[in-house]
């Protein structure tokens, strides 16, 4: 619907979307399959809800922080709350422990260093969490602990990214330049 609005607005002369509001974390990663590629395409800011995925990545709901509460003993946690995401937020602790900020900071700075202009939608219950979120916004995650988030929180993107990112497909697209067009383009995951 965003892609026929702009098109519409382009038409008429009207004003064009400048951003799309979408839950994007490294718990919620389904915006790569179309919204991504659709907003790079069209320029257009992604903001990111849930950048947090409700509180699951800051250790919230993992028995691995002091007073973390497991998924069965808190009725109220988010309906995202899986072994999925609770294995992704044991690796975001991980990486936070060996690099040095916060688990927040850490799916934070992951989520800004994803291609096209992603802007993380931050806040807390608390003063303290809010400061702990905008703590680290100039810091970057060194590129080993950016692809071991990525590997254990990657989804099948479908068709068809999954089958242009086959090296024989890309091979018969680009006549063998492929290694040279800019892996970020493609979401810099193949």
């Amino acid at each position: 619907m965003v892609a026929c609005a702009d098109a519409i607005a382009v038409a008429h002369g009207w004003t064009r979307f400048v951003a799309v509001q979408m839950q994007y974390s490294l718990v919620e990663r389904s915006v790569e399959r179309e919204v991504l590629p659709m907003a790079a395409t069209l320029d257009l800011a992604l903001t990111a809800w849930a950048p947090l995925g409700g509180g699951v990545l800051t250790g919230k709901y993992g028995s691995g922080r002091a007073g973390g509460a497991r998924v069965t003993d808190n009725p109220s946690a988010p309906a995202f709350v899986n072994e999925r995401s609770l294995g992704i937020a044991r690796v975001v602790g991980e990486v936070a422990a060996a690099t040095g900020p916060s688990a927040s900071q850490v799916a934070l700075a992951w989520l800004r260093a994803q291609p096209g202009l992603v802007i993380p939608i931050v806040g807390g219950r608390r003063l303290a969490q809010t400061e702990d979120n905008l703590g680290r916004l100039a810091a970057t995650l060194p590129a080993d602990a950016l692809a071991r988030l990525d590997q254990a929180s990657r989804i099948p993107l479908g068709f068809p990214q999954d089958s242009l990112a086959l090296p024989f497909v890309r091979e018969i697209i680009y006549a063998g330049a492929y290694a040279q067009i800019d892996n970020r383009r493609w979401g810099g995951r193949r």
